[in-house]
């Protein structure tokens, strides 16, 4: 149990898809708009991104890949990764401008050199959990305290 600024953290995180079957996962952050792939308690990449507008916004919660596509072609730029049934996904963009803005329909907007790199390193199966604002590990990776961009003041919970 951690307890920052008054808030305290008891539950315990077990998430919908086994991570550990993959040994990675990638995390996105829709409020600072990061995509990290993570290798058990290890980021491996840190990306930025473009998310969904707050009329279409990306789904928060745990999913995994579905399919993967290269060279979709218009809008989507080089490479497709599809992690829910509504057809949400991960994909480069021909307007590479707007990463870091929250404007796509839902999906995750990355530069193309960078959804090519992330395509090349994740299998259909690999676990993606979408996160607003809020740090996320794999259970028992270790403790951490994460930023809150939600709060007035920085970090604001532990995690365990």
């Amino acid at each position: 149990m951690h307890e920052v600024r008054g808030l305290t953290e008891t539950a315990t995180y077990r998430p919908s898809v086994q991570w550990r079957q993959y040994g990675q996962t990638i995390h996105i952050d829709t409020v600072a708009r990061r995509l990290r792939l993570l290798s058990n308690s290890s980021v491996l990449y840190d990306f930025p991104v473009a998310v969904g507008k707050p009329s279409t916004p990306t789904p928060v919660g745990t999913f995994s890949i579905l399919q993967k596509t290269m060279n979709p072609g218009g809008v989507f730029g080089t490479r497709w990764m599809r992690f829910t049934d509504r057809a949400h996904g991960i994909h480069g963009t021909d307007q590479p401008w707007l990463i870091g803005q929250a404007v796509s329909n839902g999906c995750v907007r990355m530069r193309n050199e960078d959804v090519e790199l992330l395509y090349s390193l994740v299998n259909i199966g690999t676990p993606v959990v979408v996160t607003a604002g809020t740090a996320w590990w794999p259970p028992g990776a270790y403790d951490t305290y994460a930023y809150d961009a939600y709060s007035q003041g920085g970090y604001t919970y532990g995690i365990h």
